[in-house]
């Protein structure tokens, strides 16, 4: 869960969140409007830079965000930089129980029905893309549910290295790119593979029985080549 801290005219106002999004407690979610824009950037050893593009629009006219606050699921987050439009902004990391705490100081405020503010947060995370064998699988949570969420896309760039798409759950809204928007992303998250093979071993007993007292010959089943895979058997 995540908790965005703001202090609206004095008064210090806790919204609790799901990822990056809105779950009003302390004060109505429809005070502001946050849309998201991110992108997901994969290396070739699996290492993520994620870039989350923040708009914040003010739905009241004397309210507005001091600060923003993210608790991402996982400690393995590092480089961590923010900035809007005039300068660059100092976050403050704290990780602890498997998540980390990024606070981002907003310090353009304009005041008034409609008024937009914006910053940029960026990332890296070492829990997005795991390899499994031959393959990488590819984890992208879920924004959530809630009326305080406005436009959020997220968008997918893999490096050459990690493989070709092998599947996609859902598949992309986008033909040329790896594209989702809020209404299709489901609550379990983006789910994706790359790679062309993977290796299993197996290692399989058969319980034998000879009824008689003279040696016999018996067969036994093994798993066959077929046009998705190919078997190697030894003893």
């Amino acid at each position: 869960m995540n908790t965005w801290i703001r202090n609206v005219c004095g008064a210090v106002i806790l919204i609790t969140l799901g990822l990056c999004l809105w779950h009003p407690s302390a004060a109505a979610a429809s005070d502001f409007i946050a849309d998201h824009s991110l992108i997901y950037e994969i290396d070739g050893s699996g290492q993520t830079t994620v870039r989350d593009t923040v708009t914040i629009t003010n739905m009241q006219g004397s309210y507005y965000p001091r600060q923003f606050t993210i608790t991402v699921s996982s400690e393995t987050i590092s480089n961590v930089t923010a900035y809007d439009e005039k300068e660059s902004l100092t976050p403050v990391i704290v990780s602890r129980n498997g998540k980390t705490t990024i606070t981002v100081p907003v310090k353009i405020h304009p005041v008034g029905l409609g008024k937009k503010t914006s910053f940029s947060l960026r990332y890296m995370d070492g829990s997005i893309a795991k390899k499994i064998g031959k393959i990488w699988e590819v984890k992208i949570p879920s924004p959530g549910s809630d009326e305080a969420i406005g436009q959020y896309t997220v968008r997918l760039s893999v490096s050459p290295e990690i493989g070709k798409l092998a599947y996609s759950s859902p598949k992309s809204e986008n033909e040329t790119m790896l594209l989702w928007s809020i209404c299709s992303i489901p609550a379990g998250g983006i789910s994706l593979a790359f790679g062309s093979s993977q290796l299993f071993t197996a290692r399989l007993n058969y319980h034998l029985e000879n009824p008689s007292a003279q040696p016999a010959y018996g067969d036994i089943v093994l798993p066959p080549d077929t046009s998705y895979q190919d078997v190697t058997v030894t003893s």
